[in-house]
């Protein structure tokens, strides 16, 4: 099973098809969700739509879940099952956020672990792992995934692409001192790479008005020309390494000695097409050694419209390690996210 945006649940399966060949065609079972069935041995790559993935997921009718019985436990907690460490993800999928399921979720795991105490001692507080917290290596993680016909489960770690949070979400907070919430999408960029900008390095922020994505990277210290015909609203106490050029984002070059720049980003309202002639633009001559590219995506066949840019990427992208992925923050858009691999 795999864990998408609400609305995306087609690219998804469409991506599913093109990339990893199942055996028979993806279903969309719910909102976020697509079942992809025979499958080839993992591991799978790491597909741009999706938030997360339950190998082998199982399945617990509804009846099963009030109250859960040992029987259901022993389904979702065999003994076969490798107990030290492990955590427990218990969610809803994006397409089902009201209270009532919500509620349902938390007292599922709150069952889970007092049935986890009391029945399988090994898997007691001294190998369960907070699941909001930092996870040794070898963690195991079960996931449970509430919809109102019962709820999904399955077994994984990091080995087979489950990322180590619920949902696959890294959640962020806000910094109010930013001037729009697309700060968000930046920051999350920078975690999924383990790279940000530091203290004197060189960032163009292409398309920077309001100024989110700026304020992000002068926090860091770096310098940043900001790259827009619009207001910029920096506070005042960063505005020092800030240096605002008013041009076309899409046509704009820094001049020769100021390449490569250590960092592009670029956050812009334009379609996939042109989106690709940026990425060509900067990466095919790599003027920069880091980029983080917003792509906007159609509202008719999202992943047919961003496929050129990674067949590009496939072949011509040498010298960058990168990866392109719909991000929690990111709304009807996915982030391509580059790192020198080469001088």
């Amino acid at each position: 099973m795999f864990l998408c945006r609400t609305e995306l649940e087609g690219a998804l399966a469409e991506e599913i098809s093109h990339t990893l060949n199942p055996g028979k065609p993806p279903s969309i079972t719910g909102q976020g969700l697509v079942i992809a069935r025979d499958l080839p041995p993992s591991p799978w790559p790491d597909l741009i739509f999706e938030q997360q993935r339950i190998p082998h997921a199982g399945w617990i009718p509804h009846e099963q879940l009030k109250p859960i019985s040992d029987d259901t436990f022993s389904t979702l907690f065999p003994p076969h099952r490798p107990s030290n460490p492990w955590t427990l993800h218990v969610l809803c999928p994006s397409g089902i956020q009201d209270q009532q399921w919500s509620r349902s979720a938390k007292g599922i795991g709150s069952a889970l672990l007092r049935l986890a105490k009391s029945m399988v001692p090994e898997a007691g507080p001294g190998s369960y792992h907070q699941p909001e917290g930092d996870l040794p290596p070898g963690t195991r993680i079960l996931q449970v995934l509430r919809v109102p016909e019962g709820a999904w489960f399955g077994w994984g770690d990091p080995s087979v692409g489950v990322r180590p949070y619920p949902g696959g979400i890294i959640r962020l907070k806000f910094d109010s001192r930013a001037p729009s919430r697309s700060y968000l999408k930046l920051e999350e960029a920078f975690q999924r790479m383990g790279r940000e900008p530091t203290t004197g390095q060189w960032v163009v922020d292409l398309g920077a008005a309001p100024g989110g994505w700026t304020h992000a990277c002068l926090k860091r210290g770096a310098r940043v020309q900001a790259v827009d015909h619009g207001p910029m609203k920096i506070v005042s106490e960063l505005r020092q390494n800030l240096r605002i050029v008013k041009s076309n984002g899409i046509t704009y070059t820094p001049e020769a000695h100021q390449l490569p720049v250590d960092w592009l980003v670029a956050d812009m309202l334009i379609p996939p097409g042109t989106a690709l002639g940026l990425i060509k633009h900067w990466l095919g001559n790599h003027r920069c050694r880091h980029a983080v590219i917003n792509i906007k995506l159609p509202q008719q066949n999202p992943y047919q419209a961003v496929r050129p840019i990674a067949s590009w990427l496939q072949g011509q992208a040498r010298g960058y390690q990168w990866s392109m992925k719909n991000l929690h923050h990111d709304r009807r858009e996915i982030t391509l996210m580059a790192i020198e691999t080469s001088g």
